[in-house]
């Protein structure tokens, strides 16, 4: 799985070694903002060692973690057949995480932060490709639409993940458009309107489609 990873690997590197040229340039003893309130107002601040690295620690942690899935995962050969997905799904994760690493470094050198918009915007994007991929998931532990019912039925995990991918790529769409035109302090109500409704209500559905199921009646 490691070697199939490239391109995230890639992007790994990428990010590392912006963050290692930041480190060298800034000045000794700098405190970095790393975090902003619903403003876009800096509130946290770190030093330049622990604001630059952290992030590209997050994807070596998650990239790790993937590429173990073959040994970790019960299910060896679906994570198998699912890997153009996974592939995607981690490359757009860590892209995520590269364009908050990007505001970090930005706003350490004193330049409007790209912020909050561009961070959700990346992350309406990242929804659209999850959506995209969420079809060729097979039935795993670690990458989808898990829960109990999905996971102990292939025809209700297929029939959950076809109506998620829809509902993902919608989500996903509206975060992105609404990341432009809605202002700062209202972003984190579009992310939480819009991807708390959907969440719960593939949660119902995945259970409804295995309570059909368990009735005998026909799924579609």
């Amino acid at each position: 799985m490691m070697a199939k990873l490239k391109f995230a690997w890639a992007l790994f590197a990428l990010t590392t070694i912006a963050g290692l040229i930041a480190y060298q340039m800034v000045e000794p003893g700098a405190q970095i903002p790393i975090h902003w309130n619903i403003k876009g107002e800096a509130d946290d601040w770190a030093s330049p060692l622990f604001a630059f690295f952290m992030l590209p620690g997050v994807q070596l942690i998650s990239l790790l973690l993937m590429s173990a899935l073959p040994v970790l995962e019960p299910r060896k050969d679906n994570i198998g057949k699912s890997t153009k997905a996974v592939q995607a799904i981690v490359f757009g994760t860590l892209a995520v995480l590269a364009a908050a690493q990007s505001a970090i470094i930005a706003a350490g050198f004193g330049y409007e932060p790209m912020g909050p918009k561009t961070i959700i915007a990346a992350v309406g994007i990242l929804f659209v490709v999850i959506g995209n991929y969420m079809t060729k998931l097979k039935s795993n532990f670690f990458i989808g639409i898990r829960t109990p019912w999905t996971l102990s039925s292939d025809t209700v995990w297929k029939k959950t993940h076809r109506l998620g991918a829809k509902l993902f790529m919608a989500s996903g769409a509206v975060i992105f458009i609404g990341s432009f035109l809605i202002e700062a302090p209202y972003l984190a109500g579009l992310v939480l309107g819009t991807v708390l409704p959907v969440t719960l209500f593939i949660i119902f559905y995945s259970w409804h489609i295995w309570r059909q199921e368990k009735s005998g009646r026909t799924i579609n």
